[in-house]
């Protein structure tokens, strides 16, 4: 079931949701965007501008994250809406209680929901766990959408090795080139896939450079690539191209896109290409929030 796909974003959420907690009406008289109302000082509330501010500048790698997540979720709805994707509500349920059941066998002895809830968020378990359920349900669009994009391009189905030596990944890659099977090596790559033979689902040909570009240029299976590095990573890649697939004449259906999710769930490199796909679709920047706070980090309400 994708409900198991999702087992680990519930986690994720359960215990790090804090920027997504549902906030009560602000004060009367008060602009909705002009400060946090659960935060008061003397009056004053919290300005929204200073702890986003505040925020980026003492943990910008977090920041980060949390930008790429909203921004990921406006894609998915924007996407889900442009190919009439819905969700699978029988899925969502399951995937919320299946991270319910989770989170209730991890609380201490003599402590429930309601109580975590609190002391974590100090909201009820009601509000959290609605929290819970948008969270799943953003996440849920988003490997419809990814799929969707993935299954109706030109794809490969590739062998991966990592390593975080050169000199290996460049062993790696003259061995593959002489014949030797990538399975037989994946034990010692830092990550042999979800198969443990180094073999990945199949991932669109738009891939972050320079695998895309090569891919591009491959018109037959068989071919070897590397060492190589997305990025600024530290890690060298080599890979072995199994087959390449054209993309599917038409949309599937939701049921279709469920099944081969639950079988495979979106990697972190097909995310990348989809995400970079919908940046240059939908004319995305994505960048650290502002670290300069205002001088008063409380506003008086303006009733």
């Amino acid at each position: 079931m994708l409900a198991r796909a999702l087992v680990a974003l519930c986690w994720f959420v359960a215990l790090g949701c804090q920027g997504a907690q549902q906030w009560d009406s602000p004060a009367k008289g008060m602009a909705a965007d002009s400060g946090l109302p659960d935060v008061r000082l003397d009056g004053s509330y919290l300005n929204a501008q200073a702890f986003v501010a505040e925020a980026a500048f003492l943990f910008p790698a977090e920041s980060r994250s949390l930008v790429h997540a909203l921004v990921r979720s406006e894609f998915a709805r924007l996407e889900a809406n442009r190919l009439q994707l819905e969700l699978d509500p029988k899925e969502l349920q399951a995937a919320l209680e299946q991270s319910v059941a989770g989170l209730e066998a991890s609380l201490p002895a003599g402590q429930n929901l309601d109580d975590w809830a609190l002391q974590r968020f100090d909201r009820s378990w009601v509000v959290v766990n609605e929290t819970l359920r948008r969270h799943l349900a953003e996440n849920q669009l988003f490997q419809l959408c990814a799929r969707a994009h993935a299954m109706t391009g030109p794809r490969a189905e590739l062998q991966m090795l990592t390593s975080r030596d050169q000199q290996q990944a460049q062993n790696w890659a003259r061995q593959l080139k002489t014949g030797a099977s990538a399975s037989s090596l994946a034990a010692l790559s830092l990550d042999p896939g979800p198969q443990g033979d180094a073999s990945l689902p199949p991932l669109p040909m738009a891939l972050p450079a320079p695998l895309g570009e090569w891919l591009s240029q491959q018109k037959s299976a068989g071919k070897v690539f590397g060492p190589f590095q997305f990025g600024d990573e530290q890690v060298w890649r080599v890979v072995y191209v199994r087959r390449l697939l054209a993309g599917l004449a038409a949309l599937p259906p939701i049921s279709i896109l469920i099944e081969d999710l639950s079988k495979n769930p979106v990697s972190p490199l097909e995310e990348r290409a989809w995400f970079d796909a919908m940046a240059k679709r939908y004319n995305a920047v994505e960048n650290l929030p502002a670290i300069q706070a205002p001088a008063a980090a409380f506003v008086r309400s303006t009733s």
